[in-house]
């Protein structure tokens, strides 16, 4: 984890289904870009590009539509180890995917509601979050 880190990757896989994230507490060029959101969605073999929320994402939506079952990610840390940002990532995946889904038949309240899904995260993630030192929620 240490020696990832220090090269500013900060989401290391340990097998399919568990991703760890370390707060790199500054911002990472392209870490959350369009493009990689675009890749990681489209690349099928989980081991053919490096970690990250992205992947994690994309494998449980795969799983969701193909087993036609209920999904969930667990999200878990200490205060201001990333939780919201990983969320906020992992919802701009998929509100991302589901405009693609539903371009035939997307209306502007569709997306609008979208847009609201992941403004509403921060919200939401307040009433479980108590003030702490590192977290002034």
């Amino acid at each position: 984890l240490r020696r990832r880190y220090s090269r500013d990757q900060i989401y290391t896989s340990i097998g399919p289904s568990i991703l760890v994230a370390v707060n790199p507490y500054k911002r990472i060029d392209g870490c959350y870009s369009p493009h990689l959101m675009r890749r990681h969605f489209a690349e099928e073999e989980f081991t053919a590009l490096p970690p990250h929320i992205y992947q994690l994402t994309a494998l449980v939506y795969r799983r969701m539509r193909s087993s036609q079952e209920d999904q969930s990610i667990v999200v878990s840390g200490e205060s201001g180890a990333g939780k919201t940002e990983t969320c906020k990532s992992a919802i701009s995946l998929l509100t991302s995917v589901a405009r693609a889904d539903n371009t035939s038949t997307a209306d502007s309240s569709q997306v609008c509601v979208q847009d609201r899904l992941v403004t509403a995260n921060v919200i939401c993630e307040m009433f479980g979050n108590a003030c702490t030192v590192r977290n002034n929620n």
